[in-house]
């Protein structure tokens, strides 16, 4: 008499999320994971003193199979400073953008990154090289931001080339027109002083003066929310 053969299971194929009905922030979260996961080894590397660090090209491309597997798109930009034509005072500064979409729901308001222009030229570079290195940067610190990538402390690829090292600058100060102007806009300046932790104007450095100037003069978009 033959046996009768077992029954063999049937595996059904993982079902395909649906990450259409989706927040933006809940997308996010899991294109961070996702990236992550993803990552190789680093293929940037300080040639002096042997650190590695991840390049553009080890993120963008797992970054643009996340973003198009879950419907998110990242819009980089470059902002002009913003300043005032009566005072002359910087509002904002010059500024690389990286504003992430939801493409299932474009309407939606984008979750913004930003990182305060700075210049990468070197002694023996051209300015249209130095506009690249910029740029380059600016977008690998933004997208390190973006989906959370961290590395040790330390410096990128061209630290130690330039053989001198500087001390570091001392940050300027509020100016006396930011001071005047601040004066006036919060006469109660509590929230504002715990916000930027200090406990008088003119421990406020420049860079923060003008942030909190810019919450006044532009509203709550590209300003900061002190809730006040």
């Amino acid at each position: 008499m033959a046996t009768q053969k077992p029954t063999e299971e049937v595996k059904e194929a993982p079902k395909e999320i649906d990450y259409s009905s989706w927040n933006l922030f809940k997308k996010l979260a899991e294109a961070r994971e996702q990236v992550r996961s993803m990552l190789g080894k680093k293929s940037g590397k300080n040639q002096k003193v042997g650190w590695s660090y991840f390049e553009l090209e080890d993120i963008i491309p797992p970054m643009l199979k996340v973003f198009n597997r879950i419907g998110l798109i990242g819009i980089e930009g470059h902002e002009d400073p913003v300043i005032d034509k009566d005072t002359g005072i910087t509002l904002t500064p010059e500024r690389y953008t990286l504003k992430i979409y939801n493409t299932d729901r474009p309407e939606d308001k984008p979750i913004v990154f930003t990182k305060k222009w700075g210049s990468a030229k070197t002694q023996s570079q051209l300015d249209i090289q130095a506009i690249g290195s910029e740029s380059t940067y600016m977008r690998r610190y933004l997208w390190m931001d973006a989906l959370e990538i961290v590395e040790g402390d330390q410096v990128d690829s061209v630290a130690g080339m330039e053989g001198t090292q500087q001390a570091p600058k001392k940050p300027r100060m509020a100016t006396t027109p930011q001071l005047q102007i601040l004066r006036k806009n919060y006469p109660d300046p509590t929230a504002v002083f715990q916000w930027a932790g200090v406990t008088k104007w003119e421990d406020l450095t420049a860079e923060l003066a003008s942030q909190i100037i810019a919450k006044k003069k532009l509203g709550q978009e590209g300003g900061i929310d002190l809730n006040v």
